[in-house]
């Protein structure tokens, strides 16, 4: 599987919304292999998570078939993830900055600094670089994390113009 084939699949009766911001995940989420368009599945030590593939981990998503990935089965998995996190309901840009915290940090994380900033997007993105700033002094394991994390958020306040 190829990135050009998950946006291939966003065409395919996704909301606008969740096309728009779904390139912007596969960007931050997709490691390639050596051939450098090659999705490949990956299984970082240290990660909790375990088997990841385009972001979407065995321990959050214990069912996903890892041995059949699909563009479908991954553009069907977030937007399930999307519909139950109420994204439609939320106003943008807040609704990506939530959704994409969702996504990386969880979505318990995500509503933890909603109830902390509220829904303005710029003070969102600073507590949830605190939070990984925190947990990377909190927890050892998770410091080789953190440029990437503090690189994402970078990364999604430009794509924002925040």
């Amino acid at each position: 599987m190829k990135k050009q084939d998950l946006l291939d699949q966003l065409q395919n009766g996704y909301n606008r919304d969740f096309a728009y911001f779904m390139p912007f995940v596969f960007d931050a989420e997709n490691v390639y292999r050596r051939d450098g368009v090659t999705i490949a599945i990956e299984q970082v030590k240290g990660d909790d998570g375990g088997k990841t593939i385009c972001g979407i981990d065995k321990a959050s998503h214990p069912h996903f078939d890892f041995d059949n990935v699909t563009p479908q089965a991954v553009c069907d998995t977030y937007f399930k993830e999307w519909q139950e996190e109420g994204i439609d309901a939320l106003e943008s840009p807040f609704k990506f900055c939530y959704f994409d915290c969702a996504v990386n940090a969880g979505s318990g994380r995500a509503k933890k600094i909603m109830a902390k900033t509220g829904k303005d997007a710029t003070a969102f993105l600073a507590e949830r670089d605190a939070f990984y700033r925190r947990l990377a002094l909190a927890k050892a394991v998770d410091r080789k994390f953190l440029n990437g994390w503090l690189q994402r958020i970078a990364n999604l306040r430009t794509f924002l113009h925040l």
